[in-house]
């Protein structure tokens, strides 16, 4: 780990170490304390004595879009602005069974006054605490978060942050980034957020995967530079492909102003 300013709130990490994702998935992670408990049995190794927590943050105003240049050269862009103690690590891995990646992990969720940031145990998280990242073969995924309920289906849950360590992990394009969710479930880490997600690829394919508040249905819309969809290069924190939801109705479509922003300057 290395810190990247001087204030601190931003690092750098190459993660060498084996982080066991195939493992992970057979444990059906469902929430933050799951992770925290799988994380501390499989990946710490530390005689430190504190209370172990990942505290996945509140608030926020995500925003991702997806555009081409000049050059026809694929551009991808997001934010997030949570409400948290900013310590974000950006993670370099490069497991022996998957792609390289680099991704952008909130440090902010372990971030614990019982012992110094750096020398945390739970760093040992940060691959499963990203919350985008592109990988070796110009696949980049984001998460970003909704309103309403949390989508909680019963068996084989993937939550947002291990779904997007997935994809990094062993996706090559956007389809197959699609197809890892034929074995699993979305389920929200938290019972009053849902969440979406943003992915596209160097070839300017893009998707939305979207799961529903009530019955955790998801719903996947494709696009790419020469479609006549317009809706789907660019994310905020409204649901796109469930336009109905009350969610958008009682919260003013949250975010749709920066969402239109994108509309005004990317077409």
């Amino acid at each position: 780990l290395t810190s990247l300013n001087e204030a601190e709130t931003f690092f750098g990490m190459d993660y060498q170490e084996d982080y066991h994702l195939s493992d992970l998935l057979t444990h059906n992670i469902q929430d933050s304390n799951e992770l925290t408990q799988w994380v501390v049995s499989h990946l710490v190794s530390s005689d430190i004595n504190f209370p172990y927590s990942i505290n996945m943050g509140d608030g926020g105003a995500c925003s991702a879009f997806v555009a081409q240049d000049l050059n026809d050269n694929i551009l991808y862009a997001r934010n997030y602005d949570y409400l948290q103690s900013a310590k974000n690590v950006l993670v370099h891995t490069n497991p022996a069974d998957g792609y390289e990646s680099i991704s952008m992990a909130a440090g902010g969720w372990i971030d614990s006054s019982s012992v110094s940031f750096t020398q945390n145990p739970l760093l040992s998280a940060m691959p499963y605490l990203a919350m985008d990242g592109m990988n070796e073969k110009g696949v980049m995924i984001s998460v970003l978060k909704l309103d309403g309920e949390g989508t909680k289906p019963d068996n084989s849950s993937i939550i947002p942050n291990i779904y997007v360590r997935l994809v990094l992990d062993r996706a090559a394009n956007v389809q197959e980034a699609v197809s890892l969710l034929d074995d699993y479930n979305l389920c929200s880490t938290m019972d009053y957020s849902n969440f979406h997600f943003f992915v596209a690829d160097k070839t300017g394919t893009y998707g939305i995967i979207e799961t529903s508040p009530d019955q955790g249905e998801t719903k996947i819309q494709y696009g790419d530079f020469n479609s006549s969809i317009k809706g789907g290069r660019q994310i905020t924190n409204f649901y796109q492909l469930y336009p109905s939801k009350k969610e958008n109705l009682d919260d003013g479509l949250h975010g749709f102003d920066r969402y239109m922003r994108f509309v005004r300057h990317l077409y």
